[in-house]
């Protein structure tokens, strides 16, 4: 054997090296693509994701504000609510009365009202026959009766131009 020989063989197991080299270079970046591909799904479904949760924080954000607001709202109307007493005006009759300061005039609120969290002034409306208050309540159209029942010395007599006898 000689060297030429030698060297053309040497010379074509180069070049095939070098074609199986460039053969798994493109099986290479072929597979790499293809990773590349699987990286960028990924990618994109993790982004997606992400927006997911931030819609989800922010969902849950605003439900805890809304919370707090409801919180402060009820905590407010606590404290209004625990301005007034209760009050028994006799003949087992009770209405809340404001417990007073410098600025706001006497005045009570409806009981129904108030046990459901609302303060509504009650309005008075009439004095009966036995000095009994009548109050109404515009929020809830509760009457509320108050006092009580004080015996008249004269009956009540209902007064009329009739004459049952009909005498001339």
């Amino acid at each position: 054997m000689d060297i030429a020989t030698i060297t053309a063989g040497l010379g074509s197991l180069k070049t095939a090296f070098e074609l199986t080299s460039a053969i798994s270079n493109l099986r290479d970046e072929t597979l790499i693509k293809g990773k590349v591909v699987e990286l960028q799904s990924a990618i994109l479904a993790a982004q997606a994701s992400a927006m997911d949760q931030h819609s989800l924080t922010r969902a849950l954000m605003d439900e805890i504000d809304s919370v707090k607001k409801k919180y402060a709202e009820l905590e407010s109307s606590i404290a209004q609510l625990e301005k007034y007493d209760l009050k028994n005006y006799g003949g087992e009759t009770f209405a809340y009365e404001f417990k007073g300061d410098e600025k706001t005039p006497p005045h009570k609120i409806c009981p129904t009202c108030h046990s459901n969290g609302k303060k509504s002034i009650i309005q008075f409306k009439s004095t009966n026959y036995q000095n009994r208050k009548f109050y109404i309540c515009n929020n809830c159209n509760s009457e509320i009766i108050l006092g009580l029942a004080v015996e008249n010395d004269r009956p009540f007599v209902a007064k009329t131009d009739y004459d049952i006898f009909d005498r001339p």
